[in-house]
C-alpha cells in the first residue's frame, strides 16, 4: 500500500518509503533477508524525505539493520550523518541521544576506545536515561586501553540510583 502512494505527489516520499523499510525490516523470518532490502528503503528515504526528522529516523533505521549484520564502518557512517543532520536542524532529540550512544558502541567494536570515551561522555552529557549504560562502557574502555585508575574513579562516581526511566533488568 505504501509503494502505491508513492505515485501521488501529495505524500512525503521519504516518509513512504520509510514506512516500507520499517515492514520490511519488521517481519518475523528466520535470518530476516527482508532486513537488507528495508536498508535500501531507508537509505531511499534518508536522501528524498522532505522531513528532517524522517531524515534522522531513516539514517538511524538504516544504521541500527547494518549493525545487526555486524558492518560496523557503514554503521558507523550511517549514524554519524544522522547525527550530523540533527545538529544540523537543531534536533537533538531522543533519536538523536541513541545515534550518539550507538556511534560510539560503533566505535568501541572498532578499538577506537579514546573516541569511543568522548561520545559516552556526550551521551551522559545529553541523555540522562542512556547515562548508567554509556557510563559502564566509558570504564570498559578505560580498561581496554589499560588506565584502570581512570577506571576505577569513573566506579566510584556511580549514582546509587538509575534515572526514573532507566530499564533496569535486575529488580530489588
Amino acid at each position: 500500500m505504501y509503494q502505491a502512494c508513492l505515485a501521488y505527489k501529495t505524500n512525503d516520499p521519504g516518509d513512504l518509503l520509510f514506512k516500507c523499510g520499517w515492514c520490511l525490516e519488521h517481519e518475523h523470518r528466520v535470518n530476516n533477508p527482508t532486513r537488507l532490502e528495508a536498508l535500501a528503503y531507508y537509505t531511499q528515504a534518508a536522501e528524498v524525505s522532505r522531513t528532517p526528522a524522517t531524515t534522522l529516523n531513516s539514517l538511524f533505521r538504516a544504521g541500527w539493520v547494518l549493525m545487526q549484520e555486524q558492518r560496523w564502518l557503514e554503521v558507523a557512517q550511517f549514524l554519524r550523518k544522522a547525527i550530523a543532520e540533527a545538529e544540523l536542524r537543531e534536533l537533538r532529540d531522543a533519536f538523536y541521544a541513541h545515534a550518539v550512544y550507538w556511534y560510539a558502541v560503533c566505535l568501541e567494536t572498532q578499538g577506537r576506545f579514546i573516541e569511543a570515551i568522548e561520545w559516552y561522555r556526550l551521551t551522559q552529557a545529553i541523555a540522562p536515561v542512556l547515562q548508567p549504560e554509556s557510563c559502564f562502557r566509558e570504564i570498559l574502555c578505560w580498561e581496554q586501553i589499560g588506565s584502570y585508575h581512570e577506571a576505577l574513579h569513573l566506579c566510584s562516581a556511580f549514582h546509587p540510583n538509575p534515572p526514573a526511566d532507566f530499564e533496569c533488568a535486575i529488580t530489588g
